[in-house]
Order: C-alpha cells, then structure tokens, then sequence
C-alpha cells in the first residue's frame, strides 16, 4: 500500500497512475508534461516481505541513487497487486530548508 496525496510540484515526488485503488505505474520526478496524475507518494508505505526481492533487483538511476518507486515498478510490472491509498490533510515536502520552515511555522501556529 502507498500513501499519496495531491501534489502541486510533480517534478518532486513519485507520482502514481492510478486505476482504481491499484497503481499501473510510479514514476519517480516526472516531468510536469509526463506526469500521469498529481498523485504524489507520500513515503508512508506498507509492503509485505516481496519488496525486498524486487529491492535487491533495483538497479541506480542515472545519478547512482536507489529509488523505492523503482522497485514498486518491479513489482507492478511482475504483476503482484500494488494499492494506493489518498491521505487527505495537510501534506508539506521538507526536502529544502524554505519547505522545512513552512512546515515548523505551520507546526508552532497551530500548537499554540
């Protein structure tokens, strides 16, 4: 199961070609123009112990690092059942410093 949820930057998740509840696909940091939905996965997962299989068979991307999404591709296309579940809420990416002070701002005002 992957958690998503509506994504404004696509180019900054891996984003899910939904049917249904299930994933046809993941791509990780697509394009804004090959971007199939903008669904982005969260990093909230849970996976039974066939991950690891399709782990060990993930090769680097194109900058030498190991992406998830590239094994939940593997498991997609070996034809095992992958779902998807929609997190509504508040969702703030801290992959740059500006997000993660968005996100401690949004965290301190509504702790108040």
């Amino acid at each position: 199961m992957v958690g998503v949820a509506e994504v404004q930057d696509v180019t900054r998740h891996g984003i899910i070609t939904p049917e249904g509840n299930r994933l046809i696909d993941i791509r990780e940091k697509p394009s804004v123009h090959d971007a199939a939905s903008n669904l982005g996965a969260l990093g909230a997962y849970i996976f039974n112990t066939t991950i690891f299989d399709a782990i060990r068979e993930t090769l680097p991307n194109v900058n030498g690092e190991y992406q998830l999404t590239d094994s939940i591709r593997i498991q997609i296309f070996e034809g095992k059942r992958v779902l998807f579940r929609k997190i509504d809420g508040i969702h703030i990416d801290v992959g740059t410093p500006v997000d993660l002070m968005r996100a401690n701002e949004h965290y301190l005002l509504k702790n108040r």
